[in-house]
């Protein structure tokens, strides 16, 4: 009878307890769930959408708009459609609204305030008929601002929604603050990401690996803070770093031998070194061979699988204690140091090859010249003179490459001319020109298959254009690369200061006046000067 009793005495106890339970018990329940599907939304529209579908549910009296802040153009903006309006983020109304962290109507927010923004207040009053607002704040930053916007055919302004509709809004502004952040933040680590995806883009016009190598200096700061930064290259011969660029060092060490230091020291292990704060590190508390190095450091072996090219090392200050480097850095640094580890093995592998490939167009065209006493070594002389003329016009070094290797294969068609017409001292018939003439479309199609030299073709064959048009295809002025001047005019030189078949070699300051008669009609005035003042300073 006793556990009878008390079975009884349990169930009128449950049934009791379930009884309490109410349709706003179960209301609440019901909105805290659906509140929480906010959790599941990994993308800012899918969240917005989600909130504003919440708040519909409740509130249907007003049109919502929640305007997203925007990083990259430094503003607040609607995320579900172009809209019109943009509050920036460094404006009055802003920094009230930040302050003001609370439920407002939007003409007393203004008057309480003294906000001097006519303009937004205009945009959000005339066409979005914004009657209060919601900022949603996650720390010192403003997320988002919820907009409550009254429908077309609405009354006018009136108070505030009734308590329990602001609280059931801060619930879901509540919810948005970390989701929103979260997701915010995620995209902006994806942005920085994209950024740096376009590096093999950006470094690979860069003449020189010092030049790449400050152009990363100048562009990584806003990932990777750092005071100061430096670039070892590797001297196999010598196994030890030497300096090649540096950032924000007034002296730097002469060379870092393998194991010494932190750039050594990852010289010798390469692996990345990642040091959050050397003085509570043992082994680099001090490294007299990098004194300038700070606190916090990372340090990156430049290197593919089969070379190794240098070590980039980071550092920075620790002043208040959340400057330490950490592994995203690293692995944002990381990133970078592999697009410049592939450009310097590119390069690497592309001037090895030019090089073995202009080595043999050179012992051809040695070998072209050597069957011809009058123009013996005439190629390497037009390139001498080219690219004294190109340094003096200060072109960068990528042109002045083209001209040096045209230069000197300006001629290399004259394999494809008969010997006996290439070393006729008589007169050419009419014939004989045609046929010499087609020396320049000869170089052009023998280099067609060397991609490497793609860029210089054109100078090959056009050599012997002019500008007026009365060259070998008849082309003007812009109808034909422009150094192509550069190299007609050292051609034209070298012709005249040596003994040829139909003319003895002239003094130099003879050629340089004579060659006042071909301004205008084989390269201009610019190119003239420049190419005098070279030869007169060589």
């Amino acid at each position: 009878m006793v556990g009878e009793e008390s079975i009884a005495k349990v169930n009128t106890q449950e049934e009791d307890r379930f009884s309490k339970i109410t349709t706003r018990d179960i209301e609440k329940l019901n909105t805290r769930l659906q509140i929480d599907l906010l959790d599941n939304y990994t993308t800012t529209t899918s969240l917005i959408q989600g909130a504003i579908q919440l708040i519909k549910k409740k509130i249907t009296d007003y049109e919502v708009q929640i305007f997203v802040h925007r990083s990259e153009s430094r503003e607040y903006r609607e995320i579900l459609s172009e809209g019109i309006a943009a509050i920036p983020e460094d404006s009055l109304f802003v920094a009230c609204l930040f302050m003001h962290n609370n439920f407002a109507l939007l003409d007393d927010f203004y008057t309480e305030y003294g906000n001097n923004d006519p303009l937004i207040y205009q945009v959000l009053k005339e066409h979005y008929r914004v009657h209060f607002l919601y900022p949603v704040i996650h720390g010192c930053e403003l997320v988002a601002i919820i907009f409550f916007c009254h429908h077309e055919e609405a009354p006018g302004d009136g108070p505030l929604p009734p308590p329990e509709t602001l609280e059931y809004i801060r619930a879901i502004g509540d919810r948005l603050r970390v989701n929103l952040y979260s997701i915010l933040m995620a995209e902006k680590k994806q942005q920085e990401l994209l950024q740096l995806a376009t590096y093999p883009g950006r470094i690979k016009n860069h003449p020189t690996i010092t030049d790449i190598v400050q152009q990363i200096f100048n562009d990584i700061r806003v990932h990777i803070p750092f005071d100061n930064g430096i670039y070892y290259g590797f001297l196999e011969y010598r196994d030890v770093l030497t300096p090649i660029s540096f950032y924000n060092l007034d002296t730097v060490p002469q060379y870092i031998e393998r194991g010494k230091a932190v750039s050594g020291f990852v010289l010798a292990k390469k692996k990345a070194l990642l040091i959050p704060d050397r003085r509570y590190n043992a082994y680099f508390t001090t490294v007299e061979e990098e004194p300038f190095l700070y606190e916090s450091c990372i340090s990156i072996p430049v290197m593919t699988e089969t070379a190794f090219f240098g070590v980039l090392t980071l550092s920075r200050r620790i002043r208040s204690g959340n400057e330490q480097y950490s592994q995203e850095h690293l692995n944002a640094l990381q990133i970078v140091v592999n697009f410049l580890s592939l450009e310097i093995d590119n390069r690497k592998i592309r001037d090895e090859l030019e090089k073995s490939y202009f080595s043999t167009i050179c012992a051809l065209t040695n070998a072209l010249e050597a069957k011809d006493a009058y123009t013996h070594g005439h190629s390497e002389r037009v390139m001498k003179y080219a690219v004294m003329t190109a340094q003096e016009l200060q072109l960068m070094p990528e042109t002045v490459r083209k001209i040096r290797y045209a230069a000197m294969m300006h001629d290399i068609g004259k394999i494809g001319i008969k010997d006996e017409l290439i070393a006729k001292t008589n007169e050419l018939t009419e014939d004989e020109s045609v046929e010499l003439r087609e020396h320049t479309d000869i170089g052009f199609r023998i280099l067609e298959g060397a991609t490497i030299f793609d860029d210089i073709r054109d100078l090959i064959k056009y050599h012997h254009e002019k500008m007026d048009g009365s060259g070998y295809y008849f082309l003007k002025k812009g109808e034909y690369p422009w150094e192509v001047m550069v190299i007609r005019i050292a051609d034209i030189f070298d012709s005249l200061t040596t003994d040829r078949p139909h003319h003895p070699k002239m003094e130099i300051g003879r050629a340089l006046d004579f060659m006042q008669h071909y301004i205008g009609r084989c390269f201009d005035q610019r190119v003239y000067d420049a190419f005098c003042r070279a030869i007169k300073n060589a």
